[in-house]
Order: C-alpha cells, then structure tokens, then sequence
C-alpha cells in the first residue's frame, strides 16, 4: 500500500508531498495539476519495469518536458521521486512461492538528471537510487490522521531491519549497491544509468527489491488513462474502491478493538 509520495523537478512539480490515505479522491478544476500527479506515479511505476526511455515513451510528452521549466525559462536539471509504502505480512511472488515480510514499511527514492558526457551531448540518467527501511522511531504514518491500534500495529507494522537494501554511494566511485540479506551484495556502475536497480532485478537478488518493484508497479492500478475505455476505467476504478475500503475497514476494526 502506498502511504505517501513525493515529488520534485517533474512537470509542475516543486518539494510536492502528499500523505496518501487507504481511501484517497483527488478533486480539483481542470488545469490544476490532476493528471500531472497521475503522470508522476505512473513514470515512476513504468521506471520499475523499464528503461528511461521505454517508460518516456509511455507518458505524455517528450522527456525534456518533464523537467519543470523554472520562471526563467530554463529546466531544472533533476527530477526526484519517494514513495512509502506498507507491505503485507506475508506475499507471494510471480511463480508462487510465499514470503514473509520481516521489516513492512519502506521508503524508496529516484533522482533522475540531466547530464552532459564528454562530448558535451545532453543525456538523461538515473543519479540515484534508494529502498531503507523507516524505523518505528522514525514512522509517522497516520492513516486518515490518526494513529494506528495497538492491535494494527502487532498485525502489520513489522521493523526489524535497519541496514539500507539499496544504496547510492557516492565516495570515490559513483555506483549503486545493493545489498544482500546474506552474501556480501553487489554495486553497478552509477555514472551513465540509463535504467533503474528496480528495473534489472532477477530471481536470485533480493526479496524485498522485487517486492519493492511490485508495490511501486501497483501504484499504476489506481490511475485512470486516457487510453483505456470508459468500461475498464470504471471496472479498475471499482476494484480499487473495494480494495481500499476493505483495507480501511480493516484499519477501523482494529481501531474498534483497541478502543475496547
């Protein structure tokens, strides 16, 4: 479950952060900046899957239109994304095969950057990455502005990690490093990245990064496209009704509980 985003340097967007509740309705008047915040979760959800340019190709606009144009005229030269999400205590991943959430809340951030080689051409790259556990000290989530149950807190809140399972590291050599429960890991060039971690992670890497990937592409399944029909609009948009009202009456019953 996606619990907050945040977003700067793309389109309109400038230190933009929005706290998202188990059930969410963005309203506003036309030109205010609706389908740019759409546009924003499903960049960021295509980037988990594909390279810059595959999920430029699926948004509105070329890429250097989804820099934000400062009132001088001139592009800002990154672009930053987080998200936080909630896991479930236990998921499955593509082939079946169950996984036990040890550590449920994790905040994930991309930065992607203008940038000139040596022969002076423009490119567009991934600058860094990041997935680190929040810790309970650190949590502030409050679903709906209120703190969650004892009783939601045993069932779902899991912090039991503190170690970063992905990382920029940018002393000496530029490169992203990810980080294995048990072997000593492994980092790739972060100089010229032209797609993210998320989106070059196997079977044999991490657990959690895959889930990661999963979370950031479910994001997508809340967006309504201009290039579906209005019946599969209105079919995904009632499948999400009923899955985010299921998960809210879960947040009231376990607030009910504590109550009592």
């Amino acid at each position: 479950m996606l619990t907050k985003i945040e977003i700067s340097g793309f389109k309109t967007f400038d230190n933009f952060k929005m706290d998202v509740n188990p059930f969410l309705v963005i309203l506003g008047a036309n030109a205010s900046g609706k389908s740019n915040l759409f546009d924003a979760i499903r960049f960021l959800s295509s980037l988990a899957e594909n390279d810059l340019s595959t999920a430029v190709k699926e948004m509105r606009g070329e890429l250097y239109e989804l820099f934000r144009r400062q009132t001088d005229g001139k592009l800002v030269n990154k672009m930053f994304f987080a998200v936080e999400v909630l896991l479930e205590p236990k998921l499955s991943d593509a082939w079946g095969t169950e996984v036990r959430i040890s550590h449920s809340r994790i905040r994930y951030e991309l930065e992607i950057e203008r940038r000139q080689d040596e022969r002076q051409i423009e490119r567009v790259v991934v600058s860094k990455e990041s997935a680190k556990p929040i810790l309970a000290c650190d949590d502030n989530w409050q679903p709906n502005n209120k703190k969650p149950s004892k009783a939601f807190k045993e069932r779902f809140l899991k912090y039991n990690r503190r170690t970063n399972w992905l990382s920029t590291e940018t002393e000496g050599k530029l490169q992203f490093h990810i980080h294995e429960d048990i072997q000593k890991g492994r980092s790739r060039p972060a100089n010229s990245a032209e797609a993210t971690i998320l989106s070059s992670i196997t079977c044999r890497l991490s657990s959690f990064i895959r889930t990661t990937r999963r979370i950031t592409r479910l994001a997508i399944s809340t967006i309504e496209s201009d290039s579906v029909t209005p019946s599969q609009r209105n079919d995904c948009t009632r499948k999400n009704v009923a899955r985010w009202f299921k998960f809210a009456e879960r947040l009231s019953t376990y607030s009910s509980r504590n109550k009592k």
